[in-house]
């Protein structure tokens, strides 16, 4: 009986359309751990978790450390390091559910014992949350970043605006955004959106977002085949192009070029996610609603969407009186 090759294989499913998912037979528990991960910005972000770990433990990458040595008083150490470092609670967690996930890999492959499989998991998780400072309101900056593409009056530039305004407007994660593909929009204003963990959802176009792709469509054509591409020195843009999407870190860079432009700061794909999500709830969207446009599969994390301004927080205070006489 033939295998595939050990190679790669090209999927075409959900949120990893055209990513090429690699399959091994022999991975180590680290590249089945990162494989088993479905979104590739998780996989990005995990990868260089454990690349961080393992040189802490003086190998080069994830690949050349020895996970297998790692036991519970190491596991208290790293900890205690992760602490020394002034890491953000959200990070030190990333980097204990990494070590997690490792050794749940190895355990189901009988690289280690019940006893040291459970001597790793008995390790509480790190418990807090951070204070996020959230603005409020990104509204103008993203008017601004959007007249600034439009003004270069350029192919690069009406693509740009277009993709801006989709992550803008209609709060898309930059790797939705990235593989949008022309057979996902159904007509009408409707588009279906490749979501994480292969989740789908039905959104509607923002207004000007449909506008705005529709000049872009004007250089790009409408070929079949993914929204936003690559655009060539010149603004020169093929069929073939088409047929490549962006990454989601293309898509944070082109944000990130276009804020540095403006000289603005935190325009960002995840900031203008978390802009859209804190409007709708504040334009008083139901919670079960704007976690269905955000695509939230817990509506605990919907919840932290939730922001009260420092004015608002001082109203609901202040809001208690009492009739209390002061000397």
């Amino acid at each position: 009986m033939n295998h595939p090759s050990p190679t790669s294989l090209l999927v075409e499913s959900g949120s990893n359309r055209g990513l090429v998912a690699p399959l091994s037979f022999d991975a180590t528990p680290t590249e089945q751990y990162l494989m088993n991960l479905q979104s590739p910005e998780s996989r990005k972000t995990m990868t260089r978790i454990l690349n961080q770990i393992a040189r802490m433990f003086g190998a080069q990458n994830h690949k050349e450390f020895d996970w297998l040595r790692l036991d519970k008083d190491k596991l208290l150490m790293l900890r205690e390091a992760f602490g020394q470092k002034s890491l953000k609670v959200n990070t030190r967690q990333l980097y204990q559910q990494a070590i997690r996930g490792v050794f749940k890999e190895a355990f189901k492959r009988g690289l280690v014992d019940d006893a040291k499989y459970g001597e790793i998991a008995s390790v509480e998780p790190i418990k807090g949350q951070d204070i996020v400072h959230r603005p409020i309101t990104l509204s103008e900056d993203v008017a601004t970043l959007i007249n600034h593409c439009l003004a270069e009056d350029s192919v690069i530039g009406y693509r740009d605006a277009a993709l801006i305004g989709l992550v803008a407007l209609n709060g898309l994660r930059r790797a939705e955004a990235a593989i949008f593909h022309t057979k996902d929009i159904a007509g009408d204003g409707i588009f279906v959106v490749q979501g994480k963990g292969n989740r789908q959802r039905r959104l509607t176009l923002h207004s000007l977002v449909s506008q705005l792709i529709d000049k872009w469509f004007e250089y790009r054509s409408d070929t079949p085949g993914y929204v936003f591409c690559r655009v060539r020195r010149h603004g020169f843009v093929t069929p073939q192009m088409c047929q490549v999407p962006l990454s989601g870190t293309a898509v944070y860079n082109v944000m990130v070029k276009r804020e540095k432009e403006c000289k603005l700061s935190n325009v960002r794909p995840h900031a203008c996610r978390r802009h859209f999500g804190t409007n709708q709830l504040r334009n008083g969207q139901d919670l079960a609603e704007v976690q269905k446009l955000m695509g939230h599969s817990d509506p605990s994390t919907t919840a932290l969407y939730r922001i009260v301004s420092d004015d608002e927080m001082k109203e609901a205070i202040e809001s208690i009186q009492l009739d209390v006489a002061l000397n």
